[in-house]
């Protein structure tokens, strides 16, 4: 249930982030458009930018456990245990090993590569292109605004060693020296990222999100007809007399 209000949360924000953006556009450049921006869309769209990113991870962990449970209850010698009983306490799976341990507790399922497919279209590489890793920058450092405003910071580099060397014409040249590193800064400025193509990039997200839904509720599917089927089995065996 949570994941279903989680899809349809995100795309209530997309719908007003679109109605929004319009309101936005009919205003010249003005303090009026920024105010806007910064009251009503900020808000929807870095929800909205977020959403690719924390639905696929949810939808994982649910897929998870009912793949789990399926599994104990139609495979016989099946163990209960998953890599995450290992960690400590409040630790969490890094998405690669959960995707990974998602795979071999639906490799016997033959709705799960459709399922598995899907979900690995979303959050991909095209959108954090461009969006230029929006999410990972604004959990983790400076994420570029939207419209207005640049971002300004001095990146630090470790570049090859410079020497200057002096020319028989009294000027020097730089020449890299291969064996030593040194350290550099450089400033630079992020661009504020473009309202509508924005937009348009995490309309994009939301319609994979659907689809890996789809095939969710196919794999979901299945996995209760085997159940049931399992059940069917177990309640028509035939007892012996007492």
């Amino acid at each position: 249930m949570e994941t279903i209000n989680s899809m349809n949360a995100w795309g209530g924000a997309l719908h007003s982030w679109n109605a929004w953006n319009r309101v936005v556009a009919s205003y010249d450049d003005s303090d009026d458009s920024w105010t806007i921006v910064n009251d009503s869309v900020e808000p929807l769209a870095f929800f909205c930018m977020l959403q690719p990113s924390s639905l696929a991870d949810r939808i994982t962990v649910v897929a998870e456990t009912l793949l789990h449970q399926a599994n104990l209850t139609v495979s016989p010698g099946y163990k209960d245990r998953l890599d995450q009983d290992a960690l400590k306490p409040n630790a969490i799976l890094r998405r690669r090993d959960r995707r990974a341990q998602l795979g071999r507790l639906g490799k016997q399922w033959a709705a799960y590569p459709a399922f598995r497919t899907a979900l690995a279209e979303m959050d991909g590489q095209t959108y954090r292109k461009l969006t230029r890793n929006f999410r990972d920058l604004s959990a983790h450092s400076f994420a570029p605004r939207l419209m207005i405003g640049e971002i300004s910071r001095a990146i630090r580099t470790i570049v090859p060693w410079k020497d200057h060397v002096a020319q028989p014409d009294g000027t020097y040249i730089e020449v890299m020296d291969p064996t030593r590193k040194m350290v550099q800064y450089g400033m630079g400025s992020m661009q504020p990222l473009p309202l509508e193509a924005t937009r348009a990039a995490n309309l994009a997200e939301y319609i994979k999100a659907k689809a890996t839904m789809a095939a969710f509720s196919k794999l979901i599917g299945q996995l209760c007809d085997r159940i049931d089927a399992k059940q069917m089995s177990i309640s028509e065996a035939p007892t012996s007399d007492l």
